[in-house]
């Protein structure tokens, strides 16, 4: 197994940056589940750049990306690991691109649709677990501005578990005419609002554009009042303020699955 320069080293240990990771396209995949997950996907040879072992141990998926595979002395490895007890196995891979018109336009005869829009989410933690759980009830995108975390941090990549590539992650920089574009499309926008109506499967339109807004302060004022509904998730407030973001947002996307069964 060939050892990583220290040049590559150099140059993968910066993918910590979201500076970097935006410049080269890359973003750093740590642990068995993730990279296997990844590894596992048919474009795989596609998205890995390369896949770096501690100490020349063995991964289920190494033998076939035997011209892509490094190794690392456990303490030049930590360099690239971003957790305390790192596992043995951290890829580097592609970030996928994806453009909102391409997905709209691949999506359009679709009568029954579900993005999923994020309005300022600051953990990526929360961020990750939205990736994995859109992708697991079939979400068709999920949309970002630019004040929401990045989906390639670290902590975001090791919540999403290996999910990143199966829904389509579109960071905005135009969140408004975005969310205009998607209403245009046919999909009706309903935010998430502690003040909305109480949510249930009748209240879910077949094209659903769902706004999870930002953990402290929730949707923005500007995107409120360009959504076409607010809907709460019922439950008891004199028990706690609010729901996690992240679980509220996989509660709407469980009932919308119940709803629009596809």
């Amino acid at each position: 197994m060939t050892l990583l320069s220290n040049a590559k080293l150099k140059a993968f240990a910066k993918l910590h940056d979201k500076k970097y990771r935006d410049e080269e396209g890359l973003f750093l995949a740590e642990g068995n589940r993730a990279v296997a997950e990844i590894l596992a996907r048919p474009n795989a040879a596609d998205i890995l750049t390369a896949l770096v072992v501690r100490n020349g141990r063995s991964f289920e998926f190494s033998a076939n990306f035997v011209n892509k595979t490094f190794t690392l002395p456990e303490s030049e490895f930590n360099r690239l690991a971003n957790t305390d007890a790192p596992q043995d196995v951290i890829a580097v891979c592609r970030q996928p691109v994806w453009l909102l018109s391409d997905v709209l336009n691949a999506r359009a005869s679709k009568k029954k649709s579900l993005a999923v829009l994020l309005n300022g989410l600051q953990d990526a933690g929360n961020v990750g677990t939205i990736v994995r759980t859109a992708a697991w009830f079939g979400a068709d995108m999920i949309l970002a501005n630019a004040d929401t975390a990045d989906f390639f941090n670290p902590k975001a990549v090791r919540s999403s578990a290996g999910s990143l590539f199966a829904v389509p992650l579109i960071r905005s920089r135009q969140f408004l005419q975005d969310t205009a574009l998607l209403k245009q499309r046919g999909y009706i926008i309903c935010a998430s609002a502690l003040d909305g109506e109480a949510v249930t499967t009748k209240t879910l339109p077949a094209k659903l554009g769902l706004v999870i807004g930002n953990e402290g302060r929730g949707v923005s004022d500007g995107v409120l009042k360009a959504s076409d509904k607010r809907l709460a998730i019922s439950g008891d407030a004199s028990a706690v303020e609010s729901l996690n973001a992240a679980v509220a947002a996989g509660i709407f996307m469980s009932m919308y699955r119940q709803a629009h069964s596809y």
